[in-house]
């Protein structure tokens, strides 16, 4: 039995989701205390917890409002924080530098590990130095300085595991392993966006089916592996031969689409001819190459578009191979 697993969650950036949470539980942990200590006439302390809170009201906000902008979330929320533990820790002295150590992580997971590693090294001196002026004790100062720097050592680095596995997993969900191009799973997402652009009145976005003629001849002749290599060969040569803003997917076996984002059938023409050129005079691929195209049109769908596209393929290959066909 496999256990099949959404690419949207494999790809999702957990720690939006994690430091919503962090903050509910920090609101119902903390307004207890703020309210206790107003009711009690110590404002000061109250204040001080109030402004956690409004750090925490303030993250939660901005990132229900934009799950992707927590960094911009997290540069709104660190201010109040500095000023509140600044508060606290006059206030309170070192017993208030418990506090920091929850607030410290929440800054690593509304920030880059970059951004919060700095401000947390900021908050920390400023902490020192407020404590010093109190007189507090050295060893004192000494455990509270070690604590914190072990703690945000080892927050960053599990933050940046995590990142780097979401970044493979993310790979390893939209991406072929053996050409690294993009597979059919993000196929259908940026057509979509594609046509809708095209229906708001933006430029055509053009199409481009290929198959690589015979390729079962190759495997069948020299073997898998050498018709993997061809497989590599043409993936390298696309990539090389196309714009950064051009999608390429490898859709089957020896199928690949091209998106050429606001490009007229007759510009995509040109290059198709070029790319079929240069694959039927390449030595490493050993066989020639079949293309379709069709561009995308106001208020139509993207299901039109794709069959445009296989049919101007279908056509090529009927044909006689070796060429290029479009479909307006």
């Amino acid at each position: 039995m496999h256990l099949k697993i959404s690419s949207k969650l494999i790809t999702s950036d957990f720690r939006p989701s994690l430091a919503i949470l962090a903050s509910v539980i920090g609101i119902v942990a903390l307004s207890p205390y703020c309210i206790y200590h107003f009711f009690t006439d110590r404002y000061a302390l109250g204040s001080v917890i109030l402004l956690f809170v409004i750090s925490l009201l303030v993250g939660q906000y901005f990132l229900r409002k934009d799950p992707k902008s927590i960094n911009s979330a997290g540069w709104v929320i660190a201010p109040i924080m500095v000023v509140a533990a600044s508060l606290s820790l006059h206030t309170l002295g070192i017993m208030a530098g418990y506090w920091l150590f929850p607030a410290s992580i929440m800054l690593f997971l509304v920030m880059t590990v970059k951004h919060a590693a700095i401000l947390n090294t900021l908050l920390v001196l400023l902490a020192l130095f407020i404590l010093v002026i109190n007189d507090a004790h050295i060893e004192t100062l000494i455990r509270f300085t070690v604590a914190w720097v072990l703690v945000n050592i080892l927050v960053g680095i599990f933050v940046q595991i995590i990142d780097q596995q979401r970044t493979y997993l993310t790979n390893l969900a939209i991406r072929d392993p053996l050409t690294g191009l993009l597979n059919r799973q993000t196929l259908n997402n940026e057509l979509e966006k594609a046509q809708y652009r095209c229906n708001r009145g933006a430029g055509p976005s053009t199409l481009m089916s290929l198959d690589l003629d015979y390729f079962k001849k190759i495997n069948d002749t020299y073997g898998h592996l050498e018709g993997d290599n061809a497989l590599k060969e043409l993936a390298y040569l696309l990539k090389a031969r196309l714009r950064f803003s051009d999608l390429v997917f490898r859709v089957g076996g020896e199928e690949f689409l091209i998106l050429l984002d606001d490009t007229s059938l007759d510009a995509a023409a040109v290059l198709a001819e070029e790319i079929r050129s240069t694959i039927e005079s390449s030595h490493l691929i050993k066989t020639t190459l079949s293309i379709g195209c069709s561009a995308s049109r106001g208020n139509d769908s993207v299901s039109n578009w794709m069959t445009r596209t296989d049919n101007a393929l279908y056509r090529a290959k009927n044909n006689g191979r070796n060429q290029v066909q479009l479909i307006l």
